[in-house]
């Protein structure tokens, strides 16, 4: 059966959205797209009412003209007069999978007063009944299928690292051709992931990226060069992106980790880059 992708969308009073993506195992796109009214409730239990969960996005990971969309426009049913988080504020939760795999959940749009500081030992504590609701969202999540999914290891399927030599930006077109080893063509729609690029000489390649062209001793990928020269890479290497089935999500493996502000890489380096939260030291 083919795995789908779910895009979770989110508004914020006020105008700030986010989105949330799990991965789930469907016979076909109208059965991925049913999602239980239990999950979406034990989910709008972790939203404050000042946000509104809008919509889920359904697409095949392996084609993503197959699509599907189901319209929830429910507001949170969490808070008080205390008001919301900014949307960058995020409850981190590590994920796991019953499969393997692991991964980082940044939810975002909770109540300010789900959580606070405690002034003595300087540790996040949940409010009264939080936990419960987060390991019902859990759980809920496991019955419906949803889980996360695991990057291919190198060595495994065929997927192997290869060197990258150069980056060609000289055409100045907002394209990059990167000079790799020989070997397989990584040809469109595949995906590649790049790291050990040095950030000074490259901003922001490493990451995940969509391969526009290729063949048996290039890619190219949506990147700008600095001044859009020609630069050698001597540390860089590249992978094909693949993926195992999807793992769902094992609520014993799920939990509560900090609360931090969300950030990601600049947007305009076209690429996903890495995500990461950093944690709050103003709260009291």
């Amino acid at each position: 059966m083919p795995d789908y992708r779910h895009v979770w969308q989110f508004r914020q009073t006020g105008g700030e959205s986010w989105s949330e993506v799990w991965y789930r195992t469907a016979t076909d796109i109208g059965a991925a797209a049913t999602v239980s009214a239990t999950i979406i409730n034990a989910r709008l239990k972790l939203l404050d009412n000042q946000n509104t969960f809008l919509k889920i996005r359904v697409s095949e990971t392996t084609n993503s003209r197959v699509t599907g969309l189901k319209t929830v426009n429910l507001k949170g049913t969490i808070g008080e007069e205390i008001g919301c988080m900014p949307a960058g504020c995020a409850v981190v939760c590590g994920l796991g999978g019953s499969a393997g795999g692991t991964r980082r959940w940044w939810l975002r749009g909770i109540s300010n007063n789900a959580y606070k500081r405690n002034a003595i030992t300087g540790e996040d504590e949940p409010a009264p009944g939080f936990l419960e609701n987060l390991e019902s969202f859990f759980k809920a999540m496991k019955t419906g299928a949803f889980g996360i999914r695991q990057l291919t290891k190198v060595g495994v399927g065929g997927v192997l690292y290869r060197k990258i030599t150069k980056a060609d930006g000289t055409t100045a077109n907002g394209l990059t051709k990167l000079t790799i080893e020989a070997g397989a063509v990584l040809n469109p729609p595949a995906r590649v992931v790049i790291s050990q690029v040095s950030a000074k000489d490259l901003p922001a390649l490493n990451g995940h990226y969509q391969v526009i062209a290729a063949d048996a001793t290039s890619v190219t990928v949506n990147y700008t060069t600095p001044q859009n020269a020609m630069i050698n890479t001597p540390t860089g290497r590249l992978k094909l992106e693949s993926y195992s089935a999807v793992s769902v999500l094992d609520p014993a493996l799920c939990a509560f980790d900090h609360l931090g502000t969300r950030t990601s890489k600049s947007p305009n380096a076209g690429t996903r880059g890495a995500r990461r939260a950093k944690r709050l030291r103003n709260l009291a």
